[in-house]
């Protein structure tokens, strides 16, 4: 956790908006910063270190700004942002939710290269441990979401799955291949 302050005056009767910059790492690969906005103003920026200085884990943090009006309310307004300190630039940072799931839950498989969402042309791939192919899904703004079915509609059986992207790096054009688990129990 860390905590951050800013500060802006607001005339009352202000409606509220919060938004987030990408998060842009530094160039030794090591930290970054993201920039927090209330009403389109910078109101503070992070660079991915927790409250005792140390490198928060690559993972999807909660931001939540809480603004006291002129009139004595208070607004929170929330988002959430991909923070990935601990890769370099062009690096692919992918996660699968929940990675143990049960039967009527969807897995949702989020990737992005250092806050950019990979193109059109990626794709997350599912296999089962002997290596079929069981399901190929399409990205949208770095999104996937999979119904544990595999592409004939069939729900699957108790066991571990491997969830691929399989696409291209958009700096450098190399292809990039990288799987997470996912455990199904019925």
């Amino acid at each position: 956790m860390a905590n951050l302050c800013g500060n802006i005056l607001f005339p009352a009767g202000t409606a509220y908006s919060v938004t987030l910059s990408r998060f842009t790492p530094s160039p030794s690969g090591l930290g970054g910063a993201i920039t927090i906005y209330l009403n389109n103003q910078i109101v503070a920026v992070w660079n991915g270190l927790d409250t005792h200085g140390q490198l928060v884990p690559n993972g999807f943090y909660h931001f939540k700004i809480i603004q006291n009006t002129p009139e004595g309310n208070t607004v929170v307004l929330a988002r959430d942002a991909y923070i990935a300190a601990e890769t370099g630039a062009g690096g692919l940072q992918m996660s699968a939710r929940p990675n143990i799931a049960h039967p009527g839950d969807t897995v949702t498989i989020l990737a992005s290269f250092s806050g950019v969402p990979p193109d059109s042309q990626c794709k997350i791939k599912i296999y089962d441990m002997a290596g079929e192919l069981l399901e190929t899904l399409n990205l949208s703004n770095g999104t996937a979401i999979w119904d544990l079915r595999n592409a004939q509609d069939q729900e699957l059986g108790t066991g571990l799955y491997l969830v691929a992207f399989d696409g291209k790096d958009p700096v450098s054009g190399n292809p990039v291949r990288k799987a997470v688990k996912i455990l199904f129990i019925h």
